[in-house]
């Protein structure tokens, strides 16, 4: 299903474009607005084989990350399954036309 990911492999991404960055894990939460608390909260899930409770990350704040981290949105989810989704598709153009949506129905 395009656009639903398994927030690990999301997390995974984004913590590995963070350490190629040689960001600290305080700037890219800082650049995304919020607190190293937080970022340490939503990466703890990486750790849990089942985990408890749900993480999600909106759209604003992957776009927010991808720009710290100086990436595109697309670079930070897991590559289409091809079995599922025989079309490729440009993961970037989906963001945007995600945003594109959410702002017009403001």
């Amino acid at each position: 299903m395009i656009g639903v990911y398994d927030i690990r492999d999301v997390l995974k991404s984004i913590e590995s474009a963070r350490v190629q960055a040689k960001l600290r894990k305080e700037d890219l939460a800082r650049g995304v607005g919020r607190t190293k608390g937080w970022y340490t909260q939503v990466m703890a899930i990486l750790n849990q084989p089942n985990p408890k409770r749900q993480v999600r990350l909106s759209v604003e704040a992957l776009l927010k990350m991808a720009e710290v981290l100086n990436v595109t949105p697309g670079s930070l989810l897991p590559g289409p399954d091809p079995a599922k989704n025989p079309s490729p598709i440009d993961l970037d153009d989906y963001i945007r036309s995600i945003v594109r949506e959410e702002i017009n129905k403001k």
